[in-house]
């Protein structure tokens, strides 16, 4: 304006010179990359993390469930100082019943396997990349690796040397069990390595990752021999992992842009201190899942190829963003706009649009993916049949009317993209449809419906039916002319085989497995049936139909396993198996409503829920002895409910009998009372007989036990002695008084 004092170019510049392209250059990449990365199933934690695979030029792997298949299984045991196979797996069972660790499980899983008795270990402490300590039967008992034993400064006597050796030689995985301070035995591990694991390396090397090395806890023979088998060739081992992050500081110190893919808890620090920490979310554990930056939906060690791929496009796509478009283009057009003076703001705004445009589109260009392969491919074949064609000696006709033929290709091809727009919609179906992009009907009903081709108008069916995912098991299809393999005969459809193995069941066993609240172990099986509710919702949020079932399925078995970790395994087989199934529903509904995703849940439906075939027998022992309970309860009750009747019958005839004795003691008192009253009346009468009396009874109180005389000197006119009996002495006077009594009745004194 200062140069020019012209302000409509002045205006003109600055439209153009807005650095909207510039602002867009990185963010639309990182979406369109973070899209792309989730439509090959790996999700990433952020931009900043896209951008460090694009640039990471050292990848370091774990060993153990990255490389191999982290199915490990137990190779041989070896014994030492007198103790048997049986000994070694039941003092290591012990021990590691506590322990999460993957070759712990191995352990515990062979013991009960063998049905080996162990006990429990006290002072149970986890030491992080070497094994477990605790205390067992008063002795100390240490579980790990080599480094574990020599740290408790435990003796390697030459037999466990030359057995380690050998086992180092077929690069088995040694676990040490020691007692006290002798070595009881070694459990030796074989696990298989990932079958895509090799080509993986070798690609990585094609597209330019300048260093691949194996960081593990493994002996050096072990990881020699698996680097060896997968092509990678440095190894770091023995490390623990403080160790593992010490080795990755070094190599940020030194320049590289590390990116580390684990699975396991000893992973987690070095997922942390990687520029870029990829976990294996198939088979990887909680904390490595949580703490790593990028996280692979399956358990495929491929997609690191790929995800490093689109990690290096989205950044070479930002760097043409930047440059090409934010910079080269807006300078020019700015150019443009300050010599050309047609250049108004008007056509500043649409240039400056542009700018944007071609930044989104560029973008854009993350998401086609497979599509641009195969539109590659198909003008390749055209290109290759033009050339064959031309080298042909082409009919006269055809070249003499190439120009009306070239009109009626364009006219026919014309009508075939108008013919496009047309779209029928089933019965079973629900139609979406986009106008650039922007959503304009959220639910086409079934019917044929004319809408502008693509790319204008996009319409996008959605099954609307109702649909299952199945944990545990899945049903197999197409069994017709199948023959099982462990009984010779054909596969029936229909069947549901005794303890689920053969038929149209294929056992997930890592589904079907669940720990409980009282940790047990229970299989189950459970089919969630969902439909789309919101199929706006449904197409911008998830892919398409197989990933939705991975979806449903992936957080049914969350919520499954969380609900059954908190209840009993009594209650989980009986009472509690609908408000199981309920409370899947409200969970399931509650996680797929958070993501939006438009799916609804009808239903969960327990299939069945029993314990692992291997404690069948125990659980029905259980169950005999609740019956046997409940048994007891019952008779206890029957025999509460009939003495209770019987005693209160009882208590009543007790009561009646006591009011009967009352009643018959007052009226025995009252006639004893009136006689008494009527003997005083009388006694008053004939005051002499009362007195005698009263002497004589007085005379018996006072000289009791002993013999008494009474003398009588008027009697006869003489003196005369007569001796009775002291015990007879009432009997004589109640015979006087009566014939005295007698005497006065009839005389009527």
């Amino acid at each position: 304006l200062l140069i020019t004092r012209d302000l409509v170019r002045s205006v003109s510049i600055l439209i153009i010179a807005c650095p909207c392209a510039l602002v867009l250059a990185r963010p639309t990449a990182i979406f369109a990359g973070i899209g792309r990365m989730a439509k090959e199933g790996i999700l990433v934690k952020g931009g900043t993390y896209l951008e460090q695979l694009g640039r990471v030029d050292l990848i370091a792997f774990d060993k153990t469930g990255t490389l191999t298949q982290g199915k490990p299984k137990i190779a041989e045991i070896i014994t030492f100082n007198n103790y048997t196979e049986e000994a070694v797996l039941a003092l290591a069972a012990a021990g590691e019943q506590n322990s999460e660790h993957l070759l712990a499980t191995i352990v515990v899983e062979e013991a009960q396997k063998r049905a080996i008795a162990f006990g429990q270990a006290d002072e149970f402490l986890v030491k992080p990349g070497l094994g477990i300590e605790a205390k067992y039967k008063k002795k100390d008992l240490f579980i790990g690796n080599r480094r574990l034993l020599e740290e408790k400064g435990i003796n390697f006597d030459p037999s466990v040397q030359k057995s380690l050796d050998g086992i180092n030689e077929t690069g088995q995985t040694p676990i040490f069990i020691a007692s006290g301070r002798q070595i009881a035995g070694i459990i030796t591990v074989q696990d298989e390595i990932r079958p895509e694991a090799a080509k993986t390396i070798e690609k990585l090397k094609k597209i330019g990752i300048k260093k691949l090395t194996l960081l593990t806890g493994d002996n050096e023979k072990v990881a020699k021999q698996v680097a060896r088998q997968v092509g990678i060739e440095e190894i770091n081992a023995n490390l623990l992992p403080d160790g593992k992050v010490r080795k990755i500081k070094e190599w940020q110190n030194n320049g590289f842009t590390v990116a580390m893919i684990g699975d396991g808890i000893n992973d987690a620090p070095s997922l942390t201190s990687a520029d870029v920490g990829i976990a294996m979310g198939g088979i990887g554990s909680d904390i490595a899942i949580e703490t790593a930056n990028v996280i692979f939906m399956a358990d495929d060690l491929s997609r690191l190829v790929e995800s490093i791929t689109i990690g290096k496009k989205t950044v070479k796509i930002i760097k043409q963003n930047i440059l090409n478009f934010g910079i080269i283009f807006n300078t020019l057009a700015i150019i443009a706009a300050t010599s050309i003076s047609w250049v108004t703001p008007v056509i500043a705004a649409i240039i400056h649009q542009i700018s944007s445009l071609m930044v989104v589109g560029n973008s854009l260009r993350l998401l086609a993916g497979k599509m641009r392969v195969i539109v590659s491919d198909w003008a390749k074949a055209i290109g290759n049949g033009v050339v064959g064609l031309g080298r042909n000696h082409l009919n006269p006709f055809w070249v003499a009317h190439s120009n009306f033929m070239a009109k009626a290709c364009l006219a026919i091809l014309l009508i075939v993209y108008c013919a496009s727009g047309i779209t029928v919609v089933s019965t079973d179906q629900v139609g979406v449809v986009q106008r650039f992009g922007k959503k304009i009907v959220d639910r086409l009903q079934p019917g044929m419906h004319l809408y502008y081709p693509w790319p204008i108008d996009k319409i996008t069916k959605v099954q609307r039916g109702l649909e299952r995912v199945e944990i545990g098991f899945r049903k197999i299809k197409n069994l017709q002319n199948k023959i099982d393999q462990t009984t010779g005969q054909p596969v029936t459809a229909y069947e549901w085989e005794l303890q689920h193995r053969t038929g149209e069941y294929l056992l997930m066993e890592d589904e079907s497995l669940v720990f409980t609240g009282d940790e047990n172990f229970l299989e189950m099986d459970m089919v969630v049936q969902y439909y789309v509710k919101d199929p706006s919702a449904f197409l911008f949020k998830i892919r398409g139909f197989e990933d939705t079932a991975d979806l449903v399925r992936f957080f049914a078995q969350s919520s499954i396993r969380e609900i059954l970790g908190q209840k009993g395994t009594d209650k989980i087989l009986t009472v509690d198996r609908s408000e199981i199934e309920k409370q899947v529903v409200h969970q399931l509904q509650k996680e797929l409503e958070s993501l939006g995703t438009g799916i609804s849940v009808k239903g969960a439906y327990l299939q069945s829920v029993h314990p692992p075939i291997e404690v069948a027998d125990a659980f029905r022992a259980v169950v005999n002895a609740h019956e046997e309970k409940s048994m007891l309860i019952n008779l206890a009750e029957a025999y509460h409910n009939e003495q209770i009747p019987l005693a209160h019958g009882k208590g009543t005839q007790t009561i009646k009998e006591a009011e009967s004795y009352q009643v018959e003691k007052l009226n025995k008192a009252k006639g004893e009372g009136t006689r008494f009253l009527e003997m005083c009346e009388f006694y008053k009468s004939y005051p002499e007989i009362t007195s005698q009396r009263l002497y004589l009874e007085m005379v018996e109180q006072v000289l009791p036990d002993m013999k008494k005389f009474i003398l009588d000197a008027k009697r006869n006119g003489r003196e005369e002695l007569t001796i009775f009996d002291s015990k007879k002495i009432k009997t004589v006077i109640g015979d006087i008084a009566q014939e005295f009594f007698s005497r006065g009745r009839k005389t009527n004194q």
